[in-house]
């Protein structure tokens, strides 16, 4: 569990210096959600302008999303104590842009990058995110239902 947490520590650095390094393979299996988290007023300015994008387009020419198992560790590597949050349901298929599955930290783990805005009618869920009292976040129900295929 230790090395999992310094690969998620690594990330960190990584997507907050920039530094990308594209993995070539496919992912073993392809997902139909993937999440994406963000600030609710983001994703409010986001359904008024009709598409939603994220700072790290204009940065790094992605959005950075992940996979429901990611989802908790990245939220409390990036975001712990943070109110406020919205984690975006996006069906992949449904999305107008690119997804590459890429690496950013030179480990095995692929995630999700959007390569371009994300149409509104790709997001099928909007979910509240917000931190437990202790500042680090757990995987909403909702979601844990949905990546079991229930919801």
């Amino acid at each position: 569990m230790e090395s999992r947490k310094h690969r998620f520590l690594l990330l960190a650095v990584a997507l907050l210096s920039g530094c990308a390094r594209q993995q070539s393979d496919p992912p073993e299996k392809t997902r139909a959600m993937i999440l994406h988290i963000t600030k609710r007023t983001e994703w409010e300015a986001a359904v008024s302008a009709g598409e939603y994008s994220a700072a790290s387009l204009h940065d790094q020419g992605f959005i950075h999303c992940t996979t429901p198992d990611q989802a908790v560790s990245i939220a409390n590597a990036l975001f712990a104590g943070q109110n406020g949050l919205v984690l975006l349901c996006i069906d992949e298929e449904r999305l107008d842009a690119e997804v590459r599955y890429e690496n950013l930290e030179g480990g095995d783990e692929l995630f999700p990058h959007v390569y371009g805005n994300i149409n509104l009618n790709a997001v099928t869920d909007v979910i509240e995110f917000e931190p437990e009292t202790d500042g680090r976040f757990r995987l909403p129900i909702a979601i844990q239902k949905k990546s079991n295929g229930i919801g």
